[in-house]
């Protein structure tokens, strides 16, 4: 097996998904952010804003794991485990096909019952497995993710410890519907538990334009949900997402180089589902003549489809957010430079 590949193996679930979420780009990451849970979107989002940079032949592994695994998907959706099985062997080289098998095989019988306990600091876990019995907390440690399946261990004492480590080796099997009914119950008593902290913030613009790329209301749940998790970390994601309604904070000489940036027809369009101030701060930083075209134009336009005010917001956001990267307007002013002399 390629070293790249061997290294990609050993990544967490959580890492794979925000490595493929930052190697498809923000705008199609956004799409496929529309079938996860907020949950499931605000713990990838952490992830990303930890990653600080990519390997390429890692993200290219990963990403063709990926790729095999909807395709694995698909083919269980169409004929079922055995028919995807099959076909798994005809497309890929056996020692992927036997991979790809054998992860879904273990998510159809078992599905991911414990990944909730990733999100948990160890030293909380370790808190609450001290009152539990030896042998629930070895099952629960044999189905969680071994690097923190043995920093938890690490931190129990001798004593109990040993205990763990016995039932551990001699339980070689327990049925899927007692390990449904442990996951609950941990469910249910580990609710009030803070989820783990600790943020690198070198990743956190990729954050911010994933968001500025979805339903405005989608990215507002989802923001709700990731402070809940760690409220430092999406104070900063707020910091660096603009969207068109932030116009208004700007100068008046970032609107007036904007104005020489973006297209007329972009704008007119824009302007028609905005409110009477941003509009205003357009018009007036235009010359008299120019403001009345822009009027006359809005009003023979006549009514516009939402998606497609939408778009022509997005397009002039998008600009500004590169005239920000060029240097040429500042979007963490947010108000008129200030000057001392």
């Amino acid at each position: 097996m390629d070293k790249k590949n061997e290294i990609s193996d050993k990544l967490p679930g959580i890492k794979k998904a925000a490595i493929v979420a930052v190697a498809l780009g923000e705008e199609m990451a956004g799409k496929i952010y529309k079938y996860l849970s907020k949950d499931e979107i605000a713990a990838i989002s952490e992830e990303v804003a930890r990653t600080k940079s990519l390997d390429r032949s890692i993200a290219a592994s990963v990403l063709k794991e990926f790729y095999n695994l909807m395709l694995a998907n698909q083919y269980v959706n169409d004929g079922g485990f055995e028919y995807a099985k099959e076909l798994i062997f005809k497309t890929l080289p056996e020692n992927e096909a036997k991979n790809i098998i054998s992860r879904i095989e273990k998510l159809l019988k078992y599905g991911d019952s414990f990944a909730f306990l990733s999100k948990i600091d160890s030293s909380e876990l370790v808190k609450f497995f001290k009152s539990e019995h030896p042998q629930t907390v070895a099952v629960v440690l044999a189905n969680m993710k071994p690097k923190q399946a043995a920093d938890i261990l690490s931190k129990l004492d001798e004593k109990f410890q040993n205990k763990v480590m016995l039932r551990m080796a001699s339980t070689e099997n327990v049925s899927p519907e007692v390990l449904r009914q442990v996951s609950e119950i941990l469910k249910e008593r580990l609710k009030n538990i803070p989820i783990s902290k600790g943020v690198e913030v070198g990743g956190v613009k990729n954050v911010a334009e994933i968001f500025n790329n979805m339903e405005r209301e989608n990215s507002k749940k989802i923001l709700e949900t990731l402070s809940k998790m760690d409220e430092k970390l999406a104070s900063k994601i707020r910091d660096l997402m603009f969207v068109f309604d932030d116009i208004i904070k700007l100068d008046n000489k970032s609107i007036q180089e904007i104005l020489k940036r973006i297209d007329k027809k972009n704008l007119i369009v824009a302007l028609k589902g905005t409110t009477e101030e941003i509009k205003e701060k357009f018009l007036s930083n235009m010359s008299h003549r120019a403001a009345d075209t822009i009027k006359e134009e809005m009003d023979y336009l006549g009514a516009v489809k939402v998606k497609e005010v939408s778009d022509a917001q997005h397009s002039i956001v998008e600009e500004i957010r590169t005239m920000d990267d060029e240097g040429i307007i500042s979007l963490s002013a947010g108000e008129e430079d200030q000057y001392v002399s």
